[in-house]
């Protein structure tokens, strides 16, 4: 597992759904939607379940949340000095390369998404500079040694430098990526659609660097009422709540 809560919540579904082994589509009753599909625009649990699905960070965490390699392969610390060796080969869900740019380009975008309720900003404390010593190779400069760096890191999704350019200094805006415009990442799922109130459709990302996801196709149907979901559930509307 590469870190993500609603990877896990997927897993488990697979493992208890093994009665129906030709099953591919998982149908999931949340409690609540997210306010957007802006990686970057609120650090809301609703959100962020959902952006790891479409998103890796650098660093991931394990069973125990204790940093893993995730997009960075390893890492390195001297002083106030991280140097982060990216993963080789991986590919973005448009087959687009990953690469230190699209590091840069995310921490960058961080401070400059307008109206966040939440700022994804507390995971960039202490950090001075960001740099790209080669393709593969990201360098970052904190104020003073800060060992919580790499924690901070899974809480960051990498998002991709060319699908998420655009005129606003933020890139594609906020309201730009909920309607799919620019939503591309390196996690296992990619977005398809969503419709507020109703569903969100993810799809499985045929350019997944990790070990490829139980089902083809995941939908989160926002269902804020407790009796309402386990009704689905019971009725086999739904596959997990």
């Amino acid at each position: 597992m590469r870190g993500k809560l609603f990877a896990c919540a997927i897993a488990a579904a697979a493992a208890g759904l093994v009665g129906n082994a030709t099953a591919r589509d998982l149908v999931v009753a949340i409690k609540t939607e997210p306010s957007s599909m802006d990686p970057q625009y609120h650090a809301l649990t609703p959100n962020i379940q959902l952006s790891q699905t479409l998103f890796d960070p650098l660093v991931c965490a394990d069973a125990e949340m204790l940093p893993k390699p995730c997009l960075a392969e390893s890492w390195t610390a001297q002083g106030n000095t991280w140097t982060f060796k990216l993963r080789p080969n991986v590919k973005f869900s448009d087959g687009s390369p990953f690469t230190a740019a699209d590091v840069l380009f995310t921490f960058d975008r961080v401070p400059k998404v307008p109206n966040s309720p939440s700022s994804y900003k507390i995971y960039l404390q202490q950090i001075t500079k960001v740099e790209a010593v080669d393709p593969l190779t990201v360098r970052i400069t904190t104020e003073k040694p800060y060992p919580l760096l790499p924690t901070n890191m899974a809480s960051l999704p990498i998002m991709s430098a060319k699908a998420a350019s655009g005129a606003a200094p933020e890139g594609k805006t906020t309201t730009e990526l909920n309607a799919g415009n620019g939503l591309v990442g390196a996690g296992p799922y990619k977005f398809v659609s969503w419709k507020r109130g109703a569903e969100i459709v993810f799809e499985r990302n045929p350019h997944d660097w990790g070990p490829a996801p139980a089902w083809d196709r995941v939908s989160y149907r926002p269902t804020s009422n407790p009796a309402a979901r386990v009704a689905a559930l019971l009725a086999g509307d739904v596959d997990l709540i």
